[in-house]
């Protein structure tokens, strides 16, 4: 089966073919088809896009994620007050210094306007909780102690529906998607995760009782949806990243709509701009649900004035993504090499906050001079580094669209799996270079890039948190 994927498009057109051929939204754990929760990590094995694991195992890191575990039981002992708005967060969401502090650049802007709010975090990323910066608001909670409550009880308690099920998929995603690596014990395991988080969540949602719920990520989300549906909670998710047709935690077809009812999906999900909502209609699964209120990150950049990198140089931007990582390394080495003396390239690359380990550029980069590595949590923020570069780069980014409707040009590098970013190349100022003389011809030709105005708010509408406001109240 896996011969015939050959790049995300493929695989989001195959998944949807195979989950309309064996039905599988028609499995239900109580009220809710169970398929979403295993939907999104089942498809990106099928793309074998190679996460890193930004928390390593190492013990004092675990003794770090039950300090705050104990932090949030004193909490809950000490009682939650009832709050109008839930805000889901993430420690890698605090990648922006303003005055001296980091802060939520999904959240925080926002938050300050709401009547009143509780905000939990999910320590997804350890590195941004070592920054050292403090945060402008600090979160109320984390889901530190949660996290392990449903790991201790996902590990001892499973029903039969449970086990059911497991077989099913199981045999089913092996079988027919060739990942063997889904046993019957694994997807029990994930399976039960789900249940139980949903379990814990309904609890702690009773306590809190919120009218809405905002969060991002809603695919990595399901027990926590299917704890508020049943509670009649409102669920907004926030686009994070670039969505679009073939994203593979919105990529339901036209065979979804039966099932939406059932689906553990938000009840709207907020996109920044016309653009991204056309891409995700395209499939005939969402409609309604999408509200353009634009990124308030956004709006800061597109007015702040950000110094050029360095004068008289070719300062470029390069942000990583999980694809193509070692031929990436191995084009810039090709390309310094032979050219950075003659053109006066500074490289900046700013890395993607799933990625914890920089020696792999380090190794082949660290030889030349004017290259500097940056991980996720460290500044210069990433609209920085953009908006101050004569070019960006990468393999298939959001920061394609960003540094566009920033006035920067964009190269796109297409090594691996572009194809979702490839209208990027029919926009003025959106380029492909497959050689290093290809991308030497770009950055020597192009000059005084200006972006039409309308074009920017195309894909990032203005006033994000006044819209916002707007479409919550």
């Amino acid at each position: 089966m896996n011969k015939k994927i050959k790049s995300n498009i493929d695989t989001n057109i195959y998944i949807r073919d195979f989950e309309k051929e064996y039905d599988l939204l028609k499995y239900k754990l109580g009220r809710w088809s169970i398929w979403p929760v295993l939907r999104f990590m089942v498809t990106i094995k099928l793309d074998n896009i190679p996460y890193d694991k930004v928390t390593s195992r190492k013990l004092y890191e675990y003794f770090k994620k039950i300090r705050y575990a104990f932090g949030d039981l004193i909490k809950l002992i000490k009682g939650i007050e009832q709050k109008d708005v839930l805000v889901i967060s993430y420690s890698s969401n605090y990648s922006e210094i303003e005055s001296g502090a980091s802060y939520d650049i999904f959240f925080d802007k926002l938050v300050i306007r709401l009547s009143s709010y509780f905000k939990i975090e999910h320590i997804d990323n350890l590195s941004f909780t070592k920054a050292r910066f403090p945060k402008q608001i600090e979160p109320d909670m984390t889901f530190s102690l949660f996290d392990l409550l449903v790991a201790l009880l996902s590990s001892i308690f499973l029903n039969k529906e449970i086990k059911d099920h497991a077989k099913v998929f199981s045999r089913l995603i092996m079988n027919e998607l060739d990942l063997y690596e889904y046993t019957n014990k694994r997807v029990k395991r994930t399976f039960a995760y789900y249940f139980w988080s949903k379990k814990v969540y309904s609890w702690y949602l009773k306590m809190v009782n919120p009218k809405v719920i905002l969060l991002l990520a809603s695919y990595g989300e399901t027990g926590l949806i299917a704890a508020a549906k049943e509670l009649s909670i409102k669920t907004v998710e926030f686009q994070h990243g670039h969505v679009n047709r073939y994203h593979t935690g919105y990529s339901w077809g036209s065979y979804a709509l039966d099932y939406k009812k059932s689906m553990l999906i938000p009840d709207e999900f907020f996109v920044y701009g016309d653009y991204y909502k056309k891409e995700l209609q395209v499939n005939g699964f969402w409609d309604k649900e999408i509200k353009v209120v634009g990124s308030s990150r956004m709006d800061k950049y597109r007015s702040l004035v950000v110094k050029k990198g360095v004068p008289g140089k070719m300062n470029i931007t390069l942000t990583t993504s999980l694809l193509a990582r070692q031929q990436t390394v191995d084009f810039f080495y090709d390309l310094l090499k032979n050219y950075q003396e003659k053109l006066g390239i500074v490289l900046s690359v700013k890395m993607h906050p799933a990625e914890s380990d920089r020696d792999i550029y380090l190794n082949k980069l660290q030889v030349f001079k004017d290259v500097r590595i940056i991980m996720s949590h460290e500044t210069p923020s990433t609209f920085e580094l953009i908006k101050g570069a004569d070019f960006h780069t990468s393999v298939a980014s959001s920061c394609h669209y960003e540094a566009l409707a920033l006035g920067v040009p964009t190269i796109i590098l297409p090594f691996d799996q572009y194809g979702f970013v490839q209208d990027v190349i029919d926009i003025e100022g959106g380029f492909v270079a497959r050689t290093a003389e290809d991308f030497v011809k770009i950055i020597t030709d192009v000059k005084n890039f200006k972006i039409d105005e309308t074009l920017a708010n195309y894909f990032y509408k203005q006033c994000a948190i006044d819209n916002i406001i707007k479409e919550l109240y």
